[in-house]
């Protein structure tokens, strides 16, 4: 996999979308991160001297006028440490594959970069280089489209796929960090 272009790619995403910026939105002028898109959920680390950390989750859907074509969105903020944030992001559509991506800033720097693929929403496989600018470019003609933007509504599959990718991710670093 080409590590650096993955690390771009997700950047770009997440940049597009303010999730780690505020200067950015395109989506109908809206960040992911707005406030509105907050669901009545969070996601709970464990720093290194055993505090529970609880975090936002974020949910919207993109609304093209068709149910069988809506575009979900669900943004977990994985942050331990103010100073390195860590953002998971899922993208899924009815009948079609689902997305994860994982962003890890360290030091100011990004790091750790990963975009899964799951067909099932269960089992996950890091997407290969075709997968990844073919979900860019998708994410890219939003900007061209006209579309409704509203907060995510039964949102529990996409919370348990969210949390699904998170272990795999933490799961996929572990194996590679031992190897």
């Amino acid at each position: 996999m080409n590590y650096n272009l993955t690390k771009e790619i997700i950047n770009h995403i997440f940049l597009s979308f303010s999730i780690v910026n505020d200067k950015n939105t395109n989506i109908n002028g809206k960040s992911l991160k707005s406030k509105e898109f907050l669901i009545n959920k969070n996601i709970s680390f464990q720093d290194e001297y055993g505090n529970i950390i609880k975090n936002n989750i974020w949910g919207s859907e993109v609304d093209f006028g068709d149910e069988e074509i809506c575009l979900r969105f669900i943004l977990a903020d994985c942050t331990i440490l103010k100073e390195n944030p860590e953002y998971a992001l899922i993208i899924s559509m009815k009948n079609s594959s689902t997305y994860g991506l994982y962003l890890t800033y360290d030091n100011g720097l990004l790091k750790y970069p990963l975009i899964g693929l799951s067909l099932d929403n269960i089992n996950w496989i890091e997407a290969n280089i075709l997968s990844q600018t073919a979900l860019l470019q998708s994410l890219e003609m939003l900007k061209d489209i006209n579309y409704n933007i509203n907060v995510l509504s039964n949102y529990e599959n996409d919370y348990n796929i969210l949390l699904d990718f998170i272990k795999y991710y933490n799961n996929y670093y572990e194996i590679k960090n031992e190897g």
